[in-house]
């Protein structure tokens, strides 16, 4: 079961499945199931016509387009740096976009807890390997990464009680 600080990283899928829901609801009123009135029963399908049209021609559109992008898209790739002590873990994520809309991610979590917390976020083109990080002890973490003067690049100097710094290098 997913952590529900990371709900947000299945936003996709909640936005799918309200779609769908969206449009059954829209189906089921227009089949008007059981009502006896023909006013009624009439009104309900032209509430329901309205309704599921439109809902189930998105809700296909973009089931598709979305399928289109997650076949062509490979998946996150992962790296993690436990602390000396075994407090904190460290994860790198690295996730490749389209024309190099890279985004690279270093959060840490505390042992046994489900929140995570960001240390670092950068959104352009980069490498798996690119992004470092080196536990100097329990409490301080070293991360490294190539400096984009382009882009944004947020390195927080605080997360999980644990003091990060932020080295920038210049690509070769």
């Amino acid at each position: 079961m997913p952590c529900l600080a990371n709900l947000w990283e299945y936003k996709f899928f909640i936005f799918y499945g309200g779609l769908a829901v969206f449009a059954l609801l829209g189906i089921l009123i227009a089949l008007a199931p059981g009502v006896k009135r023909r006013w009624l029963k009439n009104a309900l399908a032209i509430v329901g016509a309205l309704v599921a049209g439109p809902a189930v021609f998105v809700f296909v559109v973009a089931a598709g387009l979305s399928i289109l992008v997650w076949l062509s898209n490979p998946g996150p790739q992962y790296r993690s740096v436990e602390s000396p002590d075994g407090a904190h873990t460290a994860t790198v994520k690295y996730q490749a976009g389209f024309l190099g809309r890279d985004a690279s991610y270093v959060w840490i979590t505390k042992k046994g807890r489900c929140k995570h917390y960001r240390a670092f976020t950068y959104y352009g083109p980069s490498w798996p390997d690119e992004t470092k990080m080196i536990w100097r002890d329990s409490t301080h973490l070293r991360i490294q990464y190539a400096l984009d003067l382009n882009r944004r690049q947020k390195c927080d100097s605080h997360a999980a009680d644990v003091e990060i710094i932020c080295e920038p290098f210049i690509r070769n």
